[in-house]
């Protein structure tokens, strides 16, 4: 399913106006020159990730909330996303755009400048988010350590004739054999 969103109803305009020497890496201008907001496409993103299809003045803290945690989680720290930094003032022009792309963390005040952006994703209640989330991280981790666990335990393998060894061969047909007897093993 895609995901559709809108933001007619985002007071803030939500495009930004490129010049040539302002070439956003990863990012293509429409035919007019604008840019859809790299902060703007990110929450955009973030309502798959946070279960809210839409920012509000109510549920702002939340949004912003719930994505700070899954970054939390995943070990990332803060949300971020490119935006045009002046190296002087005023802004750049045509004639003089100094600055340049930087990744800068999403603040409240972001999300509270995109009330009014929906998607289509549906709104997913408080606690049934958090079990989501927590079961897939919890899943992620224990797959994770179980790689670690397996990476610092010695392989057994035992053929059919009962010999044990710590390695095992290979056949022509990349099964695991018996190194003394060549009979096709498992590990233990």
């Amino acid at each position: 399913m895609s995901l559709n969103w809108n933001v007619e109803k985002v007071e803030r305009d939500c495009y930004i106006k490129i010049i040539p020497e302002m070439e956003v890496p990863g990012y293509m201008a429409s035919n007019d020159g604008k840019l859809l907001d790299p902060v703007t496409e990110a929450l955009i993103w973030a309502t798959m990730t946070v279960g809210l299809g839409q920012i509000t003045k109510t549920n702002a803290v939340e949004f912003l909330a719930r994505w700070y945690w899954v970054e939390q989680l995943s070990g990332r720290g803060r949300p971020t996303a490119a935006r045009w930094v002046p190296t002087r003032i005023p802004p750049p022009t045509r004639k003089d755009p100094s600055g340049s792309w930087q990744q800068e963390v999403i603040t409240i005040k972001d999300v509270l400048d995109h009330v009014g952006l929906s998607t289509n994703v549906s709104k997913e209640p408080l606690h049934t988010w958090r079990r989501r989330i927590g079961e897939l991280y919890f899943t992620e981790l224990m797959s994770e350590l179980k790689r670690a666990q397996e990476q610092l335990t010695p392989k057994v393998y035992r053929c059919p004739d009962g010999h044990e060894h710590n390695e095992a061969g290979t056949d022509r047909y990349d099964n695991l054999v018996c190194v003394t007897c060549g009979a096709t093993t498992a590990a233990v």
